[in-house]
């Protein structure tokens, strides 16, 4: 999928999700697929967050992923 940076420049970056949502009862869930390395090779330090999930349910949500070390 495409991610864009909204607006150019901000950092805030948007990439299509798909999932269902159900407004009477507030309830559904948002997959986001792919991934994003958070990398600073100066530190040793590389993190991927993938496959970010929302789920909410009335009052109540959750945010998932898969996130590895590398």
């Amino acid at each position: 999928p495409e991610v864009t940076e909204t607006p150019a420049g901000s950092g805030v970056f948007a990439t299509p999700g798909t999932g269902t949502f159900e407004f009477s009862g507030r309830i559904g869930t948002v997959d986001f697929p792919g991934s994003v390395t958070y990398a600073k090779a100066a530190h040793g330090i590389s993190i991927v967050v993938a496959d970010v999930r929302v789920t909410i349910d009335g009052a109540s949500s959750t945010l998932s992923a898969d996130v590895t070390e590398n």
